[in-house]
């Protein structure tokens, strides 16, 4: 626990991977941390582990990318949920329900 982070900037998410999809079986760790500005100013959220292969994710960090809807055009009537629907949404996509996926043990640096 980070008791320096008084102003509750840094939460942990996850997700279950949707049945029926290349993400079943899996638990999915997120980083969500929001600044000062939040929710005026969108929460930077990126995976932990294991690493995930879906368009609106950076490969290389984890991080998601502004492509995700909640993200685009963000205004503060939107929160972490709306962040947290979309992945899961994301990942029962036609395009994206059968995408090979990393192995379960990868993690992002």
């Amino acid at each position: 626990m980070n008791y320096e982070d008084v102003f509750l900037k840094d939460w942990n998410g996850t997700i279950i991977g949707p049945d029926g999809t290349a993400f079943a079986d899996r638990v999915y760790s997120l980083a969500i941390h929001t600044g000062m500005d939040y929710p005026y100013v969108a929460p930077q959220v990126r995976f932990l582990a294991p690493c995930v292969n879906l368009p609106c994710v950076d490969q290389q960090t984890g991080e998601i990318l502004e492509s995700l809807p909640s993200l685009q055009n963000w205004d503060r009537s939107k929160g972490i949920e709306s962040i947290m629907r979309d992945l899961k949404r994301a990942m029962t996509q036609p395009d994206n329900r059968r995408l090979r996926q990393p192995p379960e043990q990868s993690v992002y640096p």
